[in-house]
């Protein structure tokens, strides 16, 4: 039976009459096969006991007939209804189920809500006899306040809706055991009944339809809630009176998913994702639970695992994000992309930020993707500090710079930092890439002793945990400076605020994991897509400089550019020298600081040029170049001091070992990146269907909106559809 034909799903009756859900002890009922008994109901004596409630039913209009009982004295109202819609006493129907839906779809047309009331059943628990009413059917319980029970005192004050209404329908099983026949049926009521303006407030349109609840749930997945939604869902429709549910509907729906999930929310998310394993190929999933409860879980799909072997050469994760209602910290573990972009490589949920914590997930981890990261960066975690030194022990680790400068206001005292230039100098000397490891201590030295800040604590720590966060101090790792900027963590923690929401089940917060990883996906494929069908402006007439657009993403191309462009406007050869067999160049940079230089006799008040000498040392037997920039070395791109060699030599285009196959276009496969995830839970195909069938009517849509002839049409066909 459809759940929309009553007002609840479950069958009830009013207290009054109500029935033991087995229905063996029924008293006042009948439990032979060959009689009916009548129901010792109230229907017909709560209209003397609830003469009181009868005409109070509001200000509401109504299309229907009105007449006067003479002997009572009451109002009764007779819908107006097509005959066609009308019940007749004598009607058959081949099954219970088929009389209400047509009782419901009277109801709507004369505007009431209908319930289903008593019911008999034989000895073999089959429905003999169905009664279905006006929901108005019944009195309100007296408020019981001459009592000493606390909870009985606190009474909720609602507007009273019952009024011993008597209109309703009456079923009984025919000698087939099928069908019914409708053998009683009561028309008139005693109450207004909803006019055409106010019949989308009926119950039964106001529950929530399979299109409407999937709304709610895709706009959870999208962190929006359930009255965002409903306003949402008003506005795409062109008024409230077209959604049907309410607020109140959409947030009971919101609220009975979450109920329904309970208890069970841990099993539920273990369950899907060993799903997911088992039906989608290449997925990795792992968890620890203890005594029953969820301790720990990771898992990486096959984009992931793509991602990790082109882009897993530096690797960050980050323990800070807490994202569902048990506290567990979320830790995605993130890389940098062909478009110099954050990617998920996997992620992994923890109750706890202990020792043993981490190196269960970066167990987990190693296991997923069978090989080390070069680099790892993390926040200052001991647990974490010591877990990578015993998992990853091929890997080298270092401090994010973002966390470690989010904690300065903390850590130092406020009269310190209103000092400006500390500030300033702090960071100056923090990221300066090009001094050495002895000029950093000297100028850190000079720093503290000039604030007082010899004997800070955590100034103490960082110091001497230096060799971790320091860019001196890692010079000589491959593409250690890709996590340079402090953006990296900021932007993932902005990221997947967007989706998750703190309170979140774990099977809500799975939800919004993969939207998430569809929006950061499809965003990859969008700069794909650019990378592919567009050209960039060039700044210069260098050949070199077409090549590099054609095989660099353009966010990393506009780096190149850069370096060439620099190349011709800001660099010349000043010397060249043989040295061991190899030529030995040296390239002065004209570099404008942005910083006042007061023994700069080029100086102005904003910035000052400085001379920059560097070596690019080119060995002619091996077709090599070096510079002792390292910015090839840091960043994997070749540096403005060798692309001004190259423009010397005549070298037109780049050496295809110095093009990094993890900058190139199109290193993940579209294919890999639309990829949906298909837990074996429901049928994939009717998920399709559903996707293919509202895309293919916002396209036809689209398409007869602007020919009226062609719109009414399309309605039509659209009525026709819904009604077959």
């Amino acid at each position: 039976m459809d759940s929309d034909a009553v007002e609840n799903s479950t069958l009830f009756v009013d207290e009054k009459f109500k029935f033991p859900e087995n229905f063996d002890d029924v008293d006042s009922i009948s439990s032979t096969d060959d009689e009916y008994d009548e129901f010792s109901t109230s229907s017909s004596s709560s209209k003397v006991d609830s003469s009181s409630y009868q005409n109070n039913t509001g200000d509401e209009t109504s299309s229907s007939g009105v007449e006067i009982d003479c002997v009572n004295s009451l109002q009764l109202w007779t819908p107006e209804v097509p005959d066609g819609l009308k019940p007749v006493v004598g009607q058959m129907f081949e099954s219970l189920d088929k009389g209400i839906e047509m009782y419901k779809k009277y109801a709507v047309n004369a505007g009431f809500d209908i319930r289903l009331s008593c019911v008999k059943k034989n000895k073999l628990k089959d429905i003999i006899l169905r009664y279905v009413v006006c929901n108005r059917e019944g009195i309100p319980e007296p408020i019981q306040k001459n009592t000493l029970d606390s909870a009985k005192k606190k009474v909720r004050m609602t507007s009273i809706h019952r009024t011993g209404c008597g209109a309703g329908v009456k079923f009984k099983v025919c000698s087939d055991g099928k069908s019914f026949i409708l053998y009683d049926f009561e028309e008139k009521h005693n109450h207004c009944l909803f006019d055409e303006d106010s019949k989308h407030m009926l119950k039964s349109k106001r529950k929530l339809d399979y299109s409407q609840q999937r709304f709610i749930l895709k706009m959870s997945n999208a962190n929006i809630g359930a009255t965002q939604a409903h306003n949402i869902i008003c506005q795409l429709k062109g008024g409230y009176d077209r959604v049907g549910g309410t607020k109140v509907e959409y947030k009971n729906f919101q609220r009975d998913r979450n109920c329904y999930i309970g208890d069970s929310d841990a099993n539920l998310f273990v369950r899907k994702m060993n799903n997911r394993k088992l039906y989608i190929p290449n997925f990795s999933f792992e968890y620890n639970s203890d005594g029953g409860l969820l301790k720990y879980a990771f898992w990486a799909d096959d984009t992931a695992k793509q991602n990790f072997q082109e882009f897993g050469d530096i690797v960050s994760f980050d323990a800070t994000y807490r994202t569902n209602k048990y506290c567990m910290v979320f830790v995605p573990f993130t890389g940098i992309d062909n478009h110099k972009n954050c990617v998920t490589l996997g992620a992994g949920i923890l109750d706890s930020e202990d020792g043993n914590a981490f190196k269960w997930l970066l167990e987990a981890f190693l296991k997923s993707f069978g090989k080390q990261p070069k680099l790892v960066v993390t926040d200052q975690c001991p647990a974490i500090k010591q877990a990578v030194r015993e998992i990853f022990k091929e890997s080298r680790h270092r401090f994010c710079m973002w966390h470690i400068s989010e904690k300065l206001p903390a850590k130092v005292k406020h009269n310190v930092l209103s000092n400006g230039d500390f500030k300033k100098r702090f960071h100056c000397l923090i990221w300066d890439e090009n001094i050495d490891a002895n000029e950093f201590e000297e100028r850190w030295t000079s720093l503290m002793t000039e604030f007082s800040l010899q004997g800070h604590k955590w100034l103490k720590y960082m110091f001497k945990n230096r060799h971790r966060w320091i860019p001196s101090f890692y010079r000589d790792i491959p593409m250690a400076r890709l996590m340079r900027t402090t953006s990296r963590s900021e932007s993932e923690n902005s990221f997947f605020s967007q989706f998750f929401h703190y309170g979140a089940t774990l099977m809500k917060f799975i939800d919004s994991f993969d939207s998430a990883m569809d929006k950061q996906r499809n965003n990859h494929r969008l700069l794909n897509h650019k990378a592919k069908t567009t050209l960039p402006k060039l700044l210069t007439p260098l050949p070199i400089e077409v090549h590099a657009s054609k095989i660099y993403t353009r966010s990393v191309f506009k780096d190149v550019q850069n370096e060439i462009y620099q190349s011709v406007w800001s660099c010349f050869q000043s010397s060249m020298t043989l040295v061991d067999g190899s030529d030995v160049i040296v390239i002065v940079e004209k570099k404008k600081i942005q910083q006042k230089s007061t023994d700069d006799d080029t100086a102005n008040a904003n910035s000052y040029i400085k001379s920059i000498e560097q070596k690019v040392t080119h060995n002619k037997e091996h077709a090599s170049f070096h510079c002792s920039c390292l910015f090839f070395h840091h960043y994997g791109l070749l540096c403005r001091h060798i692309f001004c060699v190259f423009k010397n030599l005549g070298i037109e285009e780049i050496p295809t070992k110095y093009i990094m196959k993890r900058w190139r276009k199109d290193l993940i496969s579209s294919e890999l990146l639309k990829k949906k995830h298909w837990d074996g839970e429901g049928n994939q195909h009717v998920k399709e269907l559903e996707n293919d069938a509202q895309s293919i009517f916002d396209d036809c849509l689209g398409i007869v909106v602007n020919d009226i002839k062609k719109f009414e049409a399309f309605v039509s066909k659209m009525k026709t559809l819904k009604t077959d």
